[in-house]
């Protein structure tokens, strides 16, 4: 998509293009202009001068007393020149040699302009009069070879397109400037979103220019929405919880009720049902403890964020006491939402914790990877790959939330990682690995 500052600066450059090409015509067209006109009344007075000079001899024929001065007699095609045409007759100056104009005639009192090519090729200037003369029409032409002339208003031309040429871009570049200042308001709420989005900040400043004010205001509004969302399901998961483990201990007193002695198959499915919603409680709970009071959105910093992680484990299984060893190689923060590797750590370590006779291992690598070990049984080699279908539990015969791993899998495959099953060499008990591809792709 097309940067902000990339379509003013585009649209600044044609409308500056468009200005300056009519702003450079038009004083292209006023130089000529104003230059045809000087040398026009320049023009009209040898015209004048012509005029003054001609006469009529008794048989009607026209003669040049006198001519305007020695510009028209400096030589063969000197570049001025003048031809009269009166009673059928033509006089031309000498600087025509041997050569005529082609000039239309103009009625008595008329005035023509206009621009034709002369001897060898010259553009001329010619300007043309009518006059009643002793009775006779008259029209008196003078022509100026214009070379010199055009080809001064053609350097005029290029310096002025070279000066317009520089003050373009002095303006572009100041455009840039100006614009860059501008937008720096923008570059500082994209940091502050940034500083959102890792947890540095829960909500972005609002001392913003007032075209983008409603938008950081929309956005807070929906960042503290969020949030109470989040408190509010986490608190109502939680009561809910809470207020269902009394009536499910009734039901484990009730299933001991001798009504079900001579119903062992009935009493059996009772009290799986009944195993089955405490499992379920003790895993929501249990979640809940893990992602802790983090604000929705907030990145996750395995440096910050695992050692308060292990705090709860060892809370959570303080009967067992297990040694719980971080080994964390990087302290970037992760593009990941906190509560989605919380509940990955916690889930892959609380398991852990629940099998280990005493040791737990949870090493963070610096390309998104992370793997936890333990010291217990472990896995027979035959069931490592098993361990990967879809709803298989690690701990079937572990009392407890349980980690099915679908709930594993599903933050995995969010983050189009994989997930793997091996025996630790160190500790001897299970190790679990696991890599999150799409930050590596996102953000590598």
């Amino acid at each position: 998509m097309k940067s902000l500052k990339a379509r003013l600066g585009s649209g600044l450059v044609v409308v500056l293009l468009l200005v300056f090409a009519v702003q450079w015509l038009l004083v292209s067209l006023a130089i000529q202009h104003v230059t045809e006109k000087y040398i026009a009344s320049r023009m009209l007075h040898d015209i004048d001068s012509l005029l003054s000079g001609l006469t009529f001899n008794q048989s009607g024929l026209p003669e040049i007393t006198q001519e305007p001065d020695g510009l028209y007699n400096r030589g063969p095609f000197s570049g001025h020149y003048y031809q009269i045409n009166a009673s059928g007759y033509v006089l031309r100056s000498r600087s025509f040699w041997d050569q005529s104009l082609d000039i239309r005639q103009v009625e008595v009192g008329a005035t023509g302009k206009q621009r034709i090519t002369g001897p060898l090729d010259q553009p001329l200037l010619v300007l043309s009069k009518g006059f009643n003369k002793q009775g006779y029409p008259v029209t008196i032409s003078v022509a100026e070879d214009m070379s010199a002339v055009d080809e001064g208003i053609r350097t005029i031309q290029q310096l002025y397109l070279l000066v317009t040429i520089g003050l373009l871009l002095l303006l572009l570049l100041t455009q840039q400037w100006i614009v860059h200042r501008s937008l720096k308001s923008l570059a500082a709420t994209r940091l502050n979103l940034e500083r959102v989005s890792i947890g540095e900040a829960e909500k972005l400043p609002e001392d913003v220019p007032a075209e983008i004010a409603p938008l950081v205001r929309e956005v807070n509004v929906l960042l503290e929405l969020l949030s109470r969302r989040l408190v509010k399901t986490r608190t109502a998961v939680g009561n809910l919880a809470h207020a269902l483990k009394t009536p499910l201990s009734m039901l484990g007193r009730i299933s001991a009720d001798p009504v079900f002695t001579d119903k062992p198959q009935l009493l059996q499915r009772f009290n799986h049902q009944v195993e089955s919603i405490e499992h379920a409680l003790e895993r929501e709970l249990n979640r809940a403890r893990l992602a802790g009071d983090g604000k929705s959105g907030r990145r996750f910093n395995p440096e910050h964020d695992l050692p308060q992680l292990v705090n709860t484990l060892r809370q959570i299984h303080r009967d067992k006491n297990p040694d719980i060893t971080l080994n964390i190689t990087t302290k970037v923060t992760w593009p990941a939402d906190r509560e989605d590797m919380l509940e990955l750590f916690g889930n892959l370590a609380d398991n852990a914790c629940k099998w280990a006779n005493n040791k737990v291992r949870i090493t963070v690598q610096n390309d998104h990877t992370f793997s936890v070990e333990d010291d217990g049984p472990g896995c027979p080699a035959d069931q490592l790959e098993s361990l990967s279908q879809r709803g298989l539990r690690l701990d079937e015969s572990v009392s407890g939330h349980g980690l099915g791993l679908s709930i594993v899998r599903d933050i995995v495959n969010h983050y189009n990682g994989k997930i793997s099953f091996d025996r630790s060499n160190d500790l001897g008990g299970l190790k679990v690995s696991v890599e999150l591809f799409v930050i590596n792709e996102n953000h590598g």
